[in-house]
């Protein structure tokens, strides 16, 4: 693939996962209530897995938050130093959210059971494609540099502006 098509595929992975962190972060954040009692919007997954906690909610709802706002900076300015550890980071909350789930299907039918699992595998597939397509040279990785060692104007321009 093209370093301008690796790009966007990035991209693409950043924005999907800022959107899906923020659909589980805003509703858990500011009705921590009616996502235990109702997410994911259509069926109810949460209230099976245990009594509600709003301190517990809220503090997942902030977490995935956090995770959206880097996740929609790092789909602005993909950069390598930003994006390699951002993906690895929530990697690791991803995969062990998954084996939880695995662990934890009792109570679900078939149908939620699949889609839900299918939903979580989503957000260990997502970073692993942003960091796989993360181009390793050219501008958007900051390999472009001047004689003094700090990245390029054209780097820069590149990916949407200066810091």
């Amino acid at each position: 693939m093209s370093a301008l098509r690796d790009l966007r595929l990035v991209r693409t992975a950043l924005a999907m996962l800022a959107i899906s962190t923020a659909a589980v972060g805003i509703p858990a954040t500011l009705a921590p209530r009616g996502f235990y009692d109702g997410f994911p919007f259509v069926t109810s997954w949460i209230d099976k897995l245990g009594p509600f906690n709003e301190h517990l909610v809220t503090d997942t709802g902030g977490l995935f938050l956090a995770f959206a706002l880097l996740f929609a900076w790092a789909a602005y300015r993909p950069h390598p130093a930003l994006v390699r550890p951002l993906c690895a980071a929530f990697s690791v909350s991803a995969v062990l959210h998954f084996a939880f789930h695995v662990r934890n299907l009792d109570g679900f039918g078939v149908g939620d059971a699949v889609a839900e699992l299918l939903s979580l595998a989503l957000l260990l597939v997502l970073p692993a494609i942003a960091a796989w397509a993360l181009p390793t040279g050219g501008p958007a990785s900051g390999a472009s540099r001047t004689p003094g060692g700090s990245p390029s104007a054209a780097a820069d321009a590149h990916d949407g502006g200066g810091s």
